[in-house]
């Protein structure tokens, strides 16, 4: 049986595996008392809709295969909220310590205080300090202790923290001005998620309010119709409730599940695999050779359509002009689709690639910065950083490479921060801190409007689930008024 599906955890073993993975648990009592109640709730909406006792059993089956559900995403969802806080005052304590500091091991015993004894912070924060404090790693020890935090703890946000602070204790310098950088670029990060959060739980309200408004709705116009016309005796009737209730209930179960979201992550994941050849398949585009591929993918659907029409099947003279016409122009399609997904992956990217090389720029020049960056770059970043490099490398003075990448994909946002970074590698444009300041908050602006765009579509998904039920509801009703009619008519012919 595969885990994660719905009869899976149905197992209470299984559903109690899955909920100690969210330092979670649950008694065989509080599980059958879960039951208990969700098939309470199912029969009672049942007898409001006064559907029969065959229905009442399939609309309670289907809850109790939803229960062990609501309790993961519930569980989950609290785990998540949990490691957002403490990763978030994590990253705060550990900044103000290290800048009173200087010292990694030192910051991490000051954080290490904030939390109680038992919390996975602090069991991760042990494992770092253990070997910090073992002689065997060298000179690798911080990197290594640190990444025993980022393993339980996967944040990017976090990972630019724990490169900063390794860099500043091997080669040190000035770095309060940095620091208070990061320390505004976590504030903006709190703030747009905590924001996040909060459109998600008024959306589950309004999923939640829908439901039981629909299911209420459909109940008064049915308890109100004359007895003596009894619709809901109707097997047309019983079926489309049946149908209406099982839908409400997975919809239900789907926005708890949207609920529980990793906050740590990022609102979208495409492998790197992916990436690289969306990224391969724009850039060497060749229109001419393209359509030559897909005039020759649409002459088989262009005779089938000249078979129909040779023996009058319009529907296969139809169906084979429609495809061949598509296929005509899919290279269309698949580039367009190609360069958005890319662009909205560049967006996303390219503000926290920004972050790590405006701290960089710190302790270091535009070109050193920017070569030194590649090593941890987005993927989507790293062949066209790569080709910058090589064309620096020939002409350091020209601002001919910057300019040119990404070319191909023209984003306003990304030229001009590519136009500053040139600005500052020949020391043009004033102040050095303040551009580099400019550059924060260009970053900061840019990953404003990515993950709002992230989070708009988190939402209209959601918002797809608000309006679910309100069409299934329709169509009980519509059914209600059909069956009314079909059986009211005949009686007032007879009358």
């Amino acid at each position: 049986m595969k885990n994660g599906n719905f009869f899976y955890y149905i197992n209470y073993r299984n559903l109690l595996g899955e909920l100690e993975k969210y330092h979670a648990t649950i008694s065989v009592k509080q599980t059958l008392l879960g039951y208990a109640g969700y098939v309470g709730v199912c029969g009672a909406l049942g007898a409001y809709l006064r559907l029969d006792l065959w229905a009442m059993v399939l609309v309670a089956l289907a809850g109790v295969f939803c229960v062990p559900r609501l309790m993961i995403h519930t569980c989950k969802n609290a785990y998540e909220q949990r490691r957002f806080s403490d990763i978030s005052q994590y990253m705060q304590q550990l900044l103000y310590s290290f800048r009173g500091t200087g010292k990694i091991k030192l910051s991490l015993e000051d954080v290490r205080q904030l939390y109680e004894p038992g919390n996975p912070l602090v069991e991760c924060i042990n494992r770092a300090l253990d070997i910090l404090n073992s002689p065997e790693e060298g000179e690798d020890a911080p990197k290594i202790a640190l990444a025993e935090i980022e393993k339980e703890y996967a944040c990017e946000k976090l990972q630019t923290i724990h490169r900063f602070i390794i860099r500043v204790e091997e080669t040190g310098g000035v770095y309060d001005k940095t620091i208070q950088l990061l320390l505004e670029d976590r504030a903006n990060w709190v703030e747009r998620v905590s924001l996040s959060q909060a459109a998600k739980k008024k959306q589950k309200r309004n999923v939640t309010l829908s439901i039981l408004v629909t299911i209420a709705m459909s109940g008064l116009l049915t308890n109100l119709m004359p007895m003596e016309i009894d619709i809901t005796r109707s097997m047309a009737y019983q079926v489309i409730a049946v149908l209406m209730l099982i839908l409400d209930e997975l919809i239900y179960v789907s926005t708890n599940r949207k609920l529980a979201t990793n906050w740590l992550g990022q609102k979208e994941i495409t492998s790197d695999d992916v990436v690289l050849r969306r990224y391969r398949y724009v850039m060497d585009y060749h229109p001419a050779k393209e359509q030559k591929k897909s005039l020759f993918l649409s002459l088989p659907f262009w005779g089938m359509a000249v078979f129909g029409y040779v023996f009058h099947l319009k529907m296969v003279v139809a169906v084979g002009s429609t495809i061949g016409i598509v296929m005509l122009f899919q290279h269309r399609l698949n580039w367009y689709l190609a360069q958005r997904g890319l662009k909205r992956e560049i967006l996303l990217k390219f503000p926290r690639w920004l972050m790590d090389l405006a701290l960089l720029l710190q302790t270091t020049n535009v070109q050193m910065a920017l070569f030194q960056s590649i090593s941890t770059a987005p993927a989507v970043l790293v062949p066209e950083l790569e080709i910058l490099k090589d064309k620096l490398l020939r002409d350091p003075i020209s601002a001919k490479p910057y300019m040119e990448f990404y070319e191909k994909i023209k984003i306003p946002e990304v030229q001009s921060s590519m136009k500053m970074l040139y600005a500052l590698s020949q020391g043009a444009g004033g102040d050095f801190q303040s551009q580099i300041a400019e550059i924060i908050a260009r970053n900061n602006k840019m990953l404003d409007k990515a993950e709002q765009e992230a989070d708009e579509n988190q939402q209209a998904s959601m918002y797809v689930d608000f309006l679910l039920p309100q069409l299934s509801a329709g169509a009980l009703v519509m059914a209600d008024m059909v069956l009314y009619i079909v059986m009211y008519l005949p009686q007032m012919s007879v009358g």
